[in-house]
């Protein structure tokens, strides 16, 4: 049916045709009726392509067509325009006479005919493409002048479209030319054959309209009149766009761009040129950057300083000294050139730094390329580096649009009520957010094709594309080099109550990029020029997305710095986030929402980079210090703005911040440990070192200075908040909470039961010395020191019940717990810490009593250090006896509950310290009662031994007679008796028996008969059973005899004193009560005794 049709089109046609030039131009006619009949020699049933290849055989077939084209006549010509679109569209021509068809378009054209020109263009594509083998040349020449001409039309349709045709005629020339290599095969680099057709016309082209470009006389391309500059530029962008690898490829054309299109473009941009012409210039030149850095390297090389020297000319000031809202293109910059040259420049050098692997391929280019690869010398080039700083100083000299507040403390979305254009810039200005809504123009300047005049542009416009263009250059440097490096890491979930998932997960470094190869170099030389520009943007107001991107990215130059071990710019740009986590003056001593998310920013950072941050730790710690404290200490106006009325605008922070502050950094010690120890220790160093700064305790690290160095350097120019609060405190400092609760969280690492290595024994170290110098110190204030104790006691019953549960945990803790080296450790501070204030002391007493309540019975072996602690606590200063009504307590749970864990020696010092420590008390009711807890020594010795027996030539009267009591009383009590003998039991007992009788010689008559009663009870209750011969021996001769001496001498030197005196009435004070005399109730007393 459709060849039916087509058929039946032509053969109409052509009768009207016929019909038309039948008086008037019979040739036509002729020509018209033998096609015809080569139509009708053709069978119907034949497909319409072999009509179509039936037609191309004759050249006959468009004779009527031409003629009627060439007759003037616009029915006949209308008719053959028709016809021959046809046939052009249905490949029914023959191949030689598509030079006439163009001969003849060009005729018809000239007559100025819209409609006609219209189709007259729309045949010439069709020629190109179907007909290429027969379009070149002198054929191609022509089609070239018959767009031109028409380009020149004055009707815009027909300029346009031909304008149009032209731009797919030229790629359709280098098309034929990729067909024609890939036919021969020829697809890589090097000299191609000019000789081949294809390739031949495509050079000529391109080397036509370079000459055209730069106003010189065309040699292939016929022309006749001027061309329009802004066509030939955007043909060669076509062939640029769609072709540049056969341009490379073919080194007659890549010779032909570089002596005349590069030199064209270098010079163009050294003059003052139409706004039209720059933005084609200047996207040709970014097609050279982008496609053709490895062919045309030197020229590259050349426009990328020119882009350089463009963005570097600052523009003077439009409209005096405050700036407008939006600015003129056509004022000029300082070195005379338009405006708009700096923002087309601009413009494509932000999609270059948008492009990463272009960027960095271009470094190692230029920037990065040696001379001498054996001596391994740098060539002194720095095109990239130049280009770069010469983004950042768009962006540095906008110092009007920084925060009023200053510095790089990074301002809130909303502007401050205390805003003044007394500040530094206008209010406009200072009350702006940056961003894409508020900055960005509609379209970008260099798409603007269609444009004769430049537009006007926001007065921001450049400020945000420098600063976009920086962060993306900060986003791509990261790309290539952080996912080779990270590793992702398991923890318990600090907070399994409130967030089901027992573990949580967060990318760490894996490892430092030992060689870091060109990227590394690029982060190494570009980040002088770009942390200034960091450090500028900081006080700038962006909108929510810029700041979002801006904070990313300079976290994460951060972890990149970091990850290839450059550790001076990883400490910079961390410095930097930290001094905007703060407040920038004290009088806003509350951090705003994005400070907040800075802060978030720092703890990532410091989570990723743990286990190579090193002393940078500390002014990590020192801001979360200082935001968490900003928080706390105004927690009543957070809890103000966190219900702020319906219709508020205020973005203040609110009172889940002070939560969420304290989470995330809960978090990040959550997984210290699970990183490495190195960074456990480099956190607790930290730690202390921030400690010291408020307690003034002196701490002994290599490392403090240059701790204290990098806290200057990240928080010089922000107030501390109330680093000095009295001499109260509301709440523990940071670092001391901090340590105690690592501490606590992570008991098991720090003694040993996690792991084998001597990490934790190293932190135990750390923290528990810095601790207990707090505790200890006169230089800090007594809260302080109450803190340390406070913390120390924590840790030590956390440890304590880790030793509880011993056997759940690794071999070697077990190992430890049995050896008793581990409770030494524990409780070794306790002991140390009696030698601090008397609160401390207290304190420590209370934590020994709980100690002791809790895990009495897995002391086992470090009974020695508990007795250290106890004597040490009867031997210091009490006047007000305050710490012997706190160690009482411990020493009596002893006696009730951990006898039976005590060894022979420990026997004999809870001995000492009951009845000759305590007993002597001037606290009579303590000392009643420890007189009354000899019964429960008495009573576990006599449960615990057997009827003794010794050899009678032993026996202590014997010793008596030759050293005395004292004597001998002294070698028993500094003996050393072994567990499970007979001996140490003989001296148990003897030793019990004979503090009881030095008891019984106390002064007060009610020490006196409690120790006489419970010697002589015990003697009679357990002495047949227990006492062997050498015990019955010692009991008489050295206790029972020598305590009836003393007290028969006592009682006669009583009664010596009271003879010769008066004995005193009785008498009655009127209480009904009878006043005895004291001399009398003396005598008394000794009688009863």
């Amino acid at each position: 049916m459709a060849t039916a049709n087509i058929s039946a089109l032509l053969l109409g046609e052509l009768q009207s045709l016929c019909t038309e030039a039948r008086r008037k131009h019979p040739d036509i006619k002729e020509a018209a009726e033998r096609v015809i009949v080569i139509l009708r020699g053709i069978k119907t049933t034949t497909s319409f392509e072999e009509i179509a290849q039936e037609l191309s055989k004759s050249d006959e077939v468009i004779r009527p067509f031409v003629l009627a084209c060439r007759s003037n006549n616009q029915r006949l010509i209308s008719i053959a325009m028709h016809c021959l679109q046809q046939l052009v569209s249905r490949q029914a021509i023959s191949p030689g006479s598509v030079r006439e068809t163009l001969t003849t378009l060009t005729h018809v054209s000239a007559q100025g005919v819209v409609d006609v020109q219209v189709k007259v263009l729309q045949m010439v594509l069709p020629l190109v493409t179907i007909y290429g083998d027969s379009v070149c040349g002198e054929t191609l020449v022509e089609a070239f002048a018959l767009c031109l001409a028409l380009q020149r039309s004055r009707d815009p349709v027909v300029s346009n479209t031909a304008a149009a045709i032209l731009r797919q005629v030229v790629v359709a020339v280098f098309d034929r030319v990729v067909a024609e290599d890939r036919e021969l095969g020829l697809s890589g680099t090097g000299e191609q054959d000019l000789t081949r057709k294809s390739a031949k016309d495509a050079y000529f082209v391109l080397q036509d309209l370079c000459l055209l470009a730069s106003d010189a006389e065309p040699i292939f391309i016929r022309v006749d009149h001027a061309v329009d500059k802004r066509v030939v530029l955007e043909l060669i962008e076509s062939v640029l766009t769609n072709h540049s690898r056969v341009v490379a490829r073919h080194s007659a054309m890549a010779q032909t761009l570089r002596e005349r299109l590069a030199p064209f473009i270098v010079n163009f941009f050294a003059e003052r040129a139409s706004f039209s012409l720059a933005v084609r210039s200047i996207r040709i030149a970014w097609l050279f950057v982008r496609d053709l850095h490895r062919d045309l390297s030197a020229e590259c090389e050349i426009i990328l300083s020119v882009f350089s020297r463009l963005l570097g000319s600052g523009a003077t000031t439009v409209g005096g000294s405050k700036r407008r809202a939006s600015m003129s293109t056509k004022s000029t910059a300082s070195n005379g050139f338009p405006l708009f040259y700096r923002v087309l420049a601009l413009e494509v050098v932000r999609d270059l730094l948008d492009n990463a692997p272009l960027l960095h391929q271009l470094y190692r280019q230029y920037d990065g390329r040696v001379v001498d690869e054996s001596a391994g010398k740098e060539e002194d080039c720095h095109v990239i580096l130049d280009l770069i700083s010469a983004v950042c100083r768009v962006v540095i000299e906008r110092g009007d649009l920084r925060s009023a507040l200053g510095g790089s403390s990074i301002p809130s979305a909303i502007p401050e009520q205390s805003l003044s254009a007394g500040d530094g810039g206008s209010t406009e200005m200072l009350g702006l957010q940056i961003g894409a809504n508020t900055c960005r123009m509609r379209l970008e300047m260099y798409k603007l094709l269609d444009k004769q005049e430049p537009p006007n542009v926001p007065d921001t416009y450049m400020f945000y594309l420098a600063t976009s263009a920086i962060i993306s250059f900060s986003e791509g440097l990261v790309g290539d080099i952080l996912p080779q490096c990270t590793k992702l890491i398991s923890c318990p979930n600090p907070h399994p109550s409130r967030r089901p998932p027992t573990e949580v997960s967060a990318p760490v470094l894996g490892q430092v990029i030992a060689e870091p190869g060109a990227v590394g170099s690029f982060v190494r030389h570009a980040w002088a020029a770009v942390f200034p520009v960091y450090e500028f943007i900081a006080g700038v107001r962006f909108d929510d997305t810029l700041f979002a991107r801006m904070l990313e990215s300079a976290r994460r130059l951060v972890e990149t710095a970091g990850a290839l071990g450059l550790v001076e710019p990883r400490d910079a740009m961390l410095a930097l986030l930290c001094r905007g986590c703060l407040p920038a003056t004290s009088e806003t001593a509350v951090p705003n929402p994005r400070q907040v998310q800075c802060l978030r920013a720092v703890i990532s950072c410091t989570l990723y980079l743990a286990s190579t941050l090193g002393p940078a730790w500390y002014m990590v710690l020192a801001t979360v210090q200082l935001v968490e404290e900003s928080l706390y200490q105004n927690r009543g106006r957070l809890a103000a703005a966190s219900t702020p009325n319906i219709g508020s605008s205020d973005d203040s922070v609110g009172s889940s911040d002070l939560k969420s502050v304290r989470d995330e950094f809960a978090r990040l010690l959550g997984f210290v440990r699970v990183i490495n120890g190195e960074a456990v220790l480099w956190m607790i160093r930290g730690l202390r070192v921030l400690g010291s700064d408020l307690s003034s305790v002196v701490v002994e690290l290599d490392e403090a200075e240059e701790m204290r160095r990098l806290r200057q350097l990240a928080l010089s120019s922000t107030p501390v908040l109330n680093q000095q609060r009295g001499n109260t405190l509301d709440r523990p400092t940071f670092a001391i909470e901090e340590l105690r609760g690592f501490a606590v969280s992570n008991i098991d690492l720090l003694m040993g039961a996690a792991s084998e290595d001597t990490i934790g024994q190293q932190a135990w170290m750390a923290i528990i010395d810095h601790l207990l110098a707090t505790a200890t110190s006169t230089l800090a204030i007594s809260a302080i020191r109450t803190q340390a104790c406070e913390a120390v006691s924590d840790v030590v019953l956390a440890a304590m019940d880790l030793v509880t549960r011993a056997d759940t945990l690794s071999a070697n803790f077990q190992a430890m717990v049995e050896s008793g080296s581990a409770q030494v450790r524990i409780l070794r501070p306790l002991s140390l810490m009696m030698d601090g204030e008397h609160s401390v002391r207290k304190l420590t007493l209370d934590t020994l009593h709980r100690v002791l309540q809790a895990s009495g019975h897995s002391i086992t072996f470090a009974w020695d250090v508990v007795f250290d602690i106890i004597q040490s606590s009867v031997l210091g200063k009490d006047e007000s006896g305050v710490l012997m009504r706190c160690v009482f307590p411990c020493l009596q749970l002893i006696c009730t509950d951990y006898l039976s864990d005590l060894s022979p020696n420990c026997l004999r010092r809870c001995i000492s310290a009951l009845l000759v420590q305590f007993g002597g008390q001037r606290d009579l009711n303590i000392a009643l009662t420890a007189i009354g807890q000899a019964w429960a020594l008495c009573d576990y010795f006599h449960g615990s031994t057997a009827k003794l027996s010794a050899d009678s030539s032993d026996l202590l009267s014997t010793q008596l007679e030759g050293f005395g009591e004292d004597v001998v009383f002294d070698e028993l009590w500094r003996e050393d008796l072994v567990a499970g003998t007979t001996r140490s039991q003989q001296v148990l007992w003897l030793l019990v028996l004979h503090a009881l009788a030095q008891l019984g010689r106390d002064a007060r008559a009610e020490v006196r008969l409690g120790a006489i009663q419970t010697l002589f009870r015990a003697v009679d209750m357990h002495g047949p059973s227990s006492f062997d011969e050498w015990v019955w021996d010692g009991a008489v001769w050295a206790v029972i005899l020598p305590l009836s001496q003393y007290t028969l001498t006592q009682r006669a030197h009583v009664l010596n004193t009271m003879r010769g005196e008066l004995p005193l009435p009785e008498t009655d004070n009127g209480s009904g009560m009878v006043a005895e005399d004291p001399q009398r109730l003396l005598t008394k007393q000794w009688d009863e005794t």
